[in-house]
């Protein structure tokens, strides 16, 4: 993997947060990876925020899910990307009851 490619990252990290075998996901490893892109993205990809969102609730870590999750919101309404912000409104409501795994998949 190409160490500074924020796609690849995110890609990587999207597959460790919501692949439908157990086995294969990877919460720690999809928070790394999904922080590492975002910081390679300056923070302006809301599909990276989706993918950081969907590793924090992979992990448990749902009230940060929730937060990175509203900020992919108000990104993709600013940037005028309508069904990635639908796509975050559902997300949302899929996150915050802890103890729960996390419900989205690939």
């Amino acid at each position: 993997m190409q160490p500074e490619n924020g796609n690849a990252k995110s890609n990587l990290a999207w597959v460790f947060a919501t692949y439908p075998e157990e086995s294969v996901r990877n919460g720690t490893r999809a928070v790394q990876l999904a922080e590492e892109a975002l910081q390679l993205s300056g923070g302006r990809n809301p599909l990276i925020l989706r993918t950081l969102a969907a590793a924090y609730a992979e992990s448990g870590r749902f009230a940060e899910a929730v937060g990175t999750a509203q900020r992919g919101l108000e990104l993709a309404t600013k940037q005028g990307n309508a069904s990635l912000a639908n796509e975050f409104q559902t997300y949302i409501l899929l996150y915050p009851a802890p103890g729960r795994r996390c419900a989205i998949q690939a």
